[in-house]
């Protein structure tokens, strides 16, 4: 069915992130879904597991009302859609903007996001 393409998948995810809709964020997830932002490099990343998502979403977006991705490519490739871009916003309390390029390696089974893996380099 179009309607579980995987790469139509992960274009309807980045466009509710972009919209700040996270019920339409959280619906594209299977119940055993996980993010794993290990490979972001940050403070605090781990992996987040789909029961704890929702919370995870909602502390994001409460530190940047704005955030965002911008991919600049989209490919299905040995069964994962791989994406390519930036991701960013604004600090709510210090007003500084942030922007980091990423990429990402996203699993769908049956319409869902399983596994979605992200590096903090564009080229990875």
């Amino acid at each position: 069915m179009a309607g579980d393409d995987p790469v139509e998948i992960v274009r309807r995810a980045i466009d509710a992130w972009s919209r700040g809709d996270h019920d339409a964020v959280l619906a594209l997830f299977a119940d055993d879904a996980e993010i794993d932002l290990r490979g972001l490099e940050l403070p605090d990343t781990a992996v987040v597991q789909r029961e704890l998502l929702q919370t995870w979403i909602t502390n994001l977006f409460e530190h940047f009302p704005d955030f965002r991705f911008e991919p600049e490519e989209i490919v299905r490739t040995a069964g994962w859609v791989v994406v390519r871009g930036s991701m960013g916003g604004r600090a709510r309390l210090s007003g500084v903007g942030l922007s980091q390029p990423y990429s990402e390696a996203v699993l769908v089974r049956e319409g869902r996001i399983v596994r979605d893996v992200f590096f903090g380099d564009a080229a990875a």
